[in-house]
């Protein structure tokens, strides 16, 4: 597999999804309640696959959703 027939495309594919579902998500992500909604989300999340996450990485999920919010609080 090259990167400009096989790998390019895909992350392109990639890029213009996270483009669109952040523009689809605007709204929500600018609520006061966005972080405390990511945070059970992470939370719920790390619960049902539980073997797939440590506790670290349950803490890096969160922080980086969080990230994702618009809302200053």
């Amino acid at each position: 597999m090259n990167l400009v027939g096989g790998i390019r495309p895909v992350l392109d594919e990639v890029g213009e999804a996270l483009i669109s579902e952040l523009t689809e998500t605007a709204e929500i992500r600018a609520r006061a309640s966005c972080r405390t909604d990511v945070a059970n989300a992470v939370g719920k999340c790390a619960s049902a696959h539980k073997n797939g996450f440590d506790p670290l990485k349950a803490i890096a999920l969160g922080r980086a959703m969080g990230a994702a919010c618009t809302s200053e609080q």
